[in-house]
């Protein structure tokens, strides 16, 4: 589960603000004045943080398999 979150985090950092992936991974942010005290990010900011990981992660897995010759959507037992 911590290299999931970290994985999503180093996607994360290149995609959206460093204020919105503080708040998307749920840190604290009492000891970081500005944070705290006068960068607000609303749910819909977060939202649109979370999906822009989300199709980037889609396109990457998308090129992926195109790369692989595996038909996207299909499953390949091992």
């Amino acid at each position: 589960m911590v290299c999931l979150r970290a994985t999503s985090a180093s996607i994360a950092e290149e995609l959206v603000s460093s204020a919105a992936l503080k708040r998307m991974l749920n840190h604290a942010v009492g000891a970081d004045v500005t944070l705290g005290h006068y960068v607000g990010k609303s749910e819909g900011q977060l939202r649109a943080g979370w999906q822009t990981v989300a199709d980037f992660i889609d396109a990457a897995t998308m090129l992926s398999t195109a790369h692989d010759g595996v038909p996207s959507g299909s499953s390949m037992s091992a």
